[in-house]
């Protein structure tokens, strides 16, 4: 089983209540900036933590707990809502997802070169 990502758990939320980064900042008296910083932290805070249930008016347990399955099989014979707001948010997350993955395979090409490179001059 993987362990909890917290900050990605406070993303999800956020995003959920469509609650722009701006706004979530300002709740919780943080630079917008740190915000992407804390959604990045596997672990939080205790601080922090409770600093985010609060600007997002939920427990930290609801937090450390969240789980996207789960809430999306939640109510079944519910219509699903329109998510359209935070669409451009989720894309660009993704996006800057592969970039560092990608980021990560080209070093690990560039050191499986130069290994390689080595290995045949012995």
């Amino acid at each position: 089983m993987s362990e909890v990502h917290i900050g990605r758990n406070i993303r999800a939320i956020r995003l959920l209540q469509d609650i722009k980064q701006g706004a979530f900042a300002q709740k919780m008296g943080i630079a917008q900036q740190n915000v992407s910083k804390l959604e990045a932290q596997k672990k939080v805070s205790a601080r922090k933590l409770q600093a985010a249930a609060e600007a997002l008016g939920v427990t930290v347990e609801a937090i450390e707990t969240f789980n996207e399955k789960t809430v999306l099989q939640a109510v079944p014979d519910q219509p699903m809502p329109q998510i359209t707001a935070p669409i451009k948010e989720i894309i660009a997350y993704f996006k800057e997802e592969i970039a560092k993955r990608d980021e990560l395979i080209d070093q690990l090409r560039s050191q499986l070169d130069k290994i390689t490179s080595i290995s045949s001059m012995l």
